[in-house]
């Protein structure tokens, strides 16, 4: 059964990125770095995630899903970053 499930389930499309910071802008507004978003080209992650290191190093770490993964993996993206995505949803 396992074999089967394995030929027969195509491997979706996931991308993830992580996004270092000065400081943890996110955490001073009383946010928690988690976001749930539906994706769009405006905003193609699906979530983010409060990413700072053990040692205090401010991150956030985010997931782009399905057709928005795909569509990014193969444009190329001018003047346009996760970090400024991610201040606008803040």
């Amino acid at each position: 059964m396992r074999e089967f499930l394995t030929q027969n389930m195509p491997v979706g499309h996931m991308m993830k990125f992580v996004v270092t910071y000065q400081t943890a802008f996110w955490k001073e507004k009383g946010f928690s770095g988690e976001i749930v978003a539906g994706s769009s080209t405006h905003c193609p992650f699906c979530v983010t995630f409060d990413a700072t290191s053990p040692r205090g190093s401010p991150a956030l770490v985010g997931f782009i899903s399905g057709q928005q993964a795909t569509l990014w993996s193969t444009k190329e993206v001018k003047g346009i970053c996760a970090e400024t995505i991610l201040i606008k949803l803040l």
